[in-house]
């Protein structure tokens, strides 16, 4: 039934169309007929009048065509730029993001650096952990006893003021970490020999000479604040406001310096150490402009460092062994250039 009414709607359309195009036709036929009926020459006048009405059509619809061709194919044109335009915006949005989660992939996944285990300088690395020292309002570390912190702090040049420093260093008074500080130095190349006694008072020296190098610095810090972990403390970690380095990624290394990582502030190694270090409980001890030298003694005996000398001594020695060969390594680190740079500067040239 319903397919019997849309034939017959299309019959009805169908004469429809043939209609108005027969009347369309006829029309003018008639009106051509009608103006020269009675004509002695009605035939050829006839003749002349259709052929003067189909010219006439015929140039119309040739200016309508080349008309209209024109008008398609600008409104093409147009419609074309347009669907180029937004292509071409969501091509850019597109490999805008991809760029972005391919960053952030990096950031999360890749570290910015890596430096390479050794047993003597690398200069590369004190370049990078320099800058970042100097660009940075905090400096937070955690390692067996920090010995190098006091000369980087006494050689910094940066423009910002360093507002806080935290340490995290092994207990002295803690038997298992000192035991386990000493198993981990003793699988080191440069003691080989050496006795566990000779180590531990390594150690001890080492911390004597940080806290009294730390004091004499404090003018240069906002406050410095020490914890001690009573467990082993045995990867260095060096935080600053934009990245971390991390030696965790080497567990077994013989080296001095292990291989150590340089993680951006949007990896999880940074957001869980930076927690780690503001954790209400951190503080053991706290050095301040106001902290005077009897402070400091009767802190340090207090905690099993045990004082044989004066702590000028002690300065002068960390002085020789730490301070000025950091100045002498900072001044060639600062110099150094990377392989890349210099081939980035011959494609320049």
């Amino acid at each position: 039934m319903a397919t019997e009414a849309v034939d017959h709607r299309r019959v009805i359309k169908r004469i429809a169309f043939w209609t108005a195009v027969s009347g369309g036709v006829l029309l003018p036929v008639v009106i051509v007929v009608l103006a020269f009926w009675g004509s002695p020459h009605l035939a050829r006048d006839l003749l002349v009048g259709v052929s003067v009405g189909i010219t006439a059509s015929a140039a119309w619809w040739a200016f309508f065509s080349h008309f209209a061709e024109k008008q398609a194919r600008l409104l093409l044109t147009s419609e074309l730029a347009e669907q180029r335009l937004v292509l071409d915006r969501g091509i850019s949005e597109l490999v805008d993001e991809v760029e972005r989660n391919s960053q952030r992939w990096q950031d999360e996944r890749l570290p910015l650096a890596l430096y390479g285990s050794n047993s003597g300088t690398d200069l590369r690395f004190n370049r990078d952990l320099t800058r970042d020292l100097e660009r940075s309002k905090t400096y937070y570390f955690s390692g067996p006893t920090g010995i190098y912190v006091p000369a980087r702090i006494e050689t910094r040049e940066g423009e910002r003021d360093l507002r806080e420093l935290r340490l995290r260093l092994i207990d002295p008074c803690s038997g298992v970490a000192m035991k386990r500080a000493v198993e981990e130095r003793m699988r080191r190349d440069e003691n080989v020999g050496k006795s566990e006694d000779q180590i531990q008072a390594e150690l001890c020296l080492h911390l004597i000479m940080v806290h009294s190098a730390l004091w004499r610095a404090r003018n240069k810090v906002g406050k410095i604040l020490v914890c001690y972990e009573n467990v082993p403390v045995l990867n260095r970690l060096e935080l600053f406001e934009a990245c971390i380095y991390d030696s965790s990624i080497e567990q077994d290394g013989r080296a001095a310096f292990p291989t150590t990582a340089r993680w951006g502030r949007d990896h999880s190694t940074w957001a869980l150490a930076e927690r780690e270090f503001r954790a209400q409980n951190f503080t053991s001890f706290v050095i301040g402009p106001t902290t005077s030298r009897d402070d400091l003694e009767a802190h340090l005996k207090s905690h099993g460092m045990t004082l044989t000398r004066g702590i000028d001594d002690y300065l002068g020695e960390y002085d020789r062994r730490y301070l000025a060969p950091m100045r002498k390594t900072l001044k060639e680190a600062r110099a150094h250039r990377d392989v890349v740079d210099d081939e980035e500067d011959d494609r320049d040239d």
